[in-house]
């Protein structure tokens, strides 16, 4: 009983240092930017995908020295998708904590001027 009841303190004390996240899917065909800002306007990531893959993006603050109480980020978040160029595919907004993002569920234009 103690191991078990140990096992799940380690997985309560874990959960509560880290912070929220994201995955984020670029369910597009082409190779695409992710910008994840919060509530308030402020970046929080930018990170490149590939196509057909996906990354996460969690706020660990407790292992990074982030201080959670001067820096929260306020939720919901918006994820803005740009193509390589700089052209905006498109944008999901007022997405919750412990979300997947995908690119295609996304609202815009979703095209990337392809290279010839």
């Amino acid at each position: 009983m103690r191991k078990i009841f140990g096992i799940v303190l380690i997985f309560c004390v874990q959960s509560l240092a880290w912070g929220d996240s994201l995955v984020l899917v670029n369910d597009s065909n082409v190779q695409l930017s992710a910008v994840i800002q919060d509530a308030t306007g402020t970046i929080l990531e930018e990170t490149v995908i590939n196509s057909q893959d996906s990354s996460t993006w969690s706020l660990d603050y407790e292992y990074y020295g982030y201080d959670a109480e001067a820096n929260n980020p306020q939720t919901p978040y918006t994820v803005n998708w740009y193509c390589m160029s700089g052209a905006l595919y498109g944008t999901c907004r007022d997405v919750p904590s412990d979300s997947t993002v995908m690119a295609q569920s996304c609202m815009g234009g979703q095209q990337c001027n392809q290279n010839p």
